[in-house]
């Protein structure tokens, strides 16, 4: 069983599209450890915004694209994964073209 791992993470904001949040995982993370660290930060902010509903449509979407990509086999390796939340962000905006 593993032992839940604090890890401090910074919200950083470029331009009016572009969020980041840099994170410290520890080098002996999986894959599964990082989505899921992903789903719970979402739920963080869902549950912080929860009287907002423009922005619980933006993290609802973002939260089943996320959940899309993944399952769709993108994110091959950690190096790949930390892409899908930035993806997911920007397809639930709309800013990126349709397929």
């Amino acid at each position: 069983m593993s032992v839940p791992v604090p890890v401090p993470i910074i919200l950083l904001f470029k331009g009016s599209v572009n969020r980041s949040i840099k994170t410290h995982f520890p080098m002996q993370s999986t894959e599964q450890e990082v989505v899921y660290s992903g789903i719970a930060l979402m739920q963080y902010c869902i549950n912080i915004n929860k009287d907002d509903k423009y922005t619980l449509n933006i993290l609802t979407k973002t939260a089943r694209n996320f959940l899309t990509l993944y399952e769709a086999g993108m994110g091959n390796g950690i190096s790949a994964i930390v892409q899908i939340p930035q993806a997911a962000y920007l397809n639930a905006i709309g800013a990126l073209p349709e397929e």
